[in-house]
């Protein structure tokens, strides 16, 4: 549960320079559930992504971080399905992939 997203929270939040205490203060959720949910131990309610959005400091918006949730939660074919049925373009369907790769990349 939350493995992937935890992770990539973790080293977004690391390099916009952000303390896990700093967020914490910022946006009152508490610390305990922020390494929690880093850890993947728990995963983080709609509330949370919506007071991580709102931390200027974060710089993220919410579908980004729903997009991540869904890496956890989905396996890497039934994304690839589902992009397949919005995308069928070959040339979008290939940017569309490039783009999630790339992300993949640097939220890990």
């Amino acid at each position: 549960m939350g493995d992937a997203f935890g992770t990539r929270l973790r080293n977004w939040r690391i390099e916009k320079g952000l303390s896990i205490y700093a967020i914490a203060k910022a946006t009152g959720i508490s610390a305990s559930n922020l390494v929690s949910i880093e850890k993947g131990r728990r995963p983080a309610s709609d509330i949370v992504l919506e007071k991580l959005t709102q931390l200027d400091a974060l710089a993220i918006n919410y579908e980004t971080l729903k997009g991540w949730q869904a890496l956890d939660e989905y396996s890497g074919e039934a994304i690839l399905e589902a992009l397949k049925s919005l995308y069928t373009d070959p040339k979008d369907l290939h940017r569309i992939i490039s783009e999630v790769l790339k992300e993949l990349e640097t939220g890990l």
